[in-house]
């Protein structure tokens, strides 16, 4: 089952094939707590895309729309990526 809200990151974690982070200041927290992992990459990083996903926390519903079509969009490459 999918966890339905967002949960901590846990060392156990690095074990995953792939970890996906929506920033870079997420990746570089990752890398800041357990060192260099070659398994970490943004989610544009992973798909070839230059356009960084910023944080929509503390904004308005436009910008958590907008940050959600951009996920959208990359988990979408990322689907045709694994076919």
């Amino acid at each position: 089952p999918e966890p339905s809200r967002a949960q901590a990151f846990h060392i156990d974690d690095l074990d995953a094939d792939i970890i996906l982070t929506m920033t870079q200041a997420h990746k570089d927290l990752i890398f800041s707590m357990y060192g260099r992992q070659s398994n970490v990459f943004t989610l544009n990083e992973y798909v070839g895309d230059t356009q960084e996903i910023d944080d929509p926390y503390g904004g308005s519903f436009d910008v958590y729309e907008q940050t959600y079509t951009k996920i959208y969009d990359l988990v979408d490459k990322i689907k045709f990526k694994h076919e």
